[in-house]
């Protein structure tokens, strides 16, 4: 997510988080955003490791558990869900744009 940061000047995750509050009405489901993005950082952060460990290293000892990989997958469609939305904001709609 470094490259991301350096693309965009500001911090990925801070901008995703701003980004689905920005659509919330009430102050406690910003919370809960807050909340969801530790538990969304800690699965991406986890999963890049077990990605790299399986890549780069033999990995005889590492076995994520069934649990685990079901909290992955959540959390990866959630995670593209909402940086399609950031990213769609960010860009503006297609549809605004001249084509040629």
């Amino acid at each position: 997510m470094r490259n991301v940061v350096v693309v965009l000047g500001k911090d990925f995750l801070t901008e995703l988080k701003n980004t689905i509050k920005a659509d919330l009405e009430d102050k406690a489901s910003g919370d809960r955003v807050d909340e969801a993005f530790v538990d969304i950082y800690d699965d991406l952060r986890t999963l890049s490791w077990l990605r790299h460990i399986f890549s780069h290293e033999l990995a005889v000892k590492v076995k994520p558990t069934v649990a685990q990989m079901e909290s992955f997958n959540r959390t990866v469609v959630v995670f593209t869900l909402i940086t399609e939305i950031f990213v769609t904001e960010l860009m503006g709609s297609n549809d605004s744009k001249t084509r040629t």
